[in-house]
C-alpha cells in the first residue's frame, strides 16, 4: 500500500525537523535533496513561509 501525503511546496523549505517518537527532534537540511524527499504517514506543520522550516511528526508521534 502506498501512503499519500499532501503536496508540499518545497521552494521555501530550508530545513525539515523530524519529531521522532522518542521525543528527540532531528533537523535535516533540504538543499539538494528536494526531489528525493517523500513523507510517510504522519502530520506535517509547514512553517516554511515564515522561517523556512517544515515539521514532520511521523505516525505514532502525533
Amino acid at each position: 500500500m502506498e501512503w499519500l501525503s499532501p503536496a508540499i511546496n518545497m521552494e521555501n523549505v530550508k530545513t525539515i525537523v523530524y519529531h521522532m517518537p522518542d521525543g528527540q527532534p532531528l533537523a535535516l537540511p533540504v538543499q539538494g535533496y528536494e526531489d528525493l524527499i517523500e513523507f510517510g504517514p504522519g502530520d506535517i506543520c509547514d512553517t516554511s513561509e515564515v522561517n523556512g522550516i517544515l515539521h514532520f511528526f511521523p505516525k505514532g508521534n502525533c
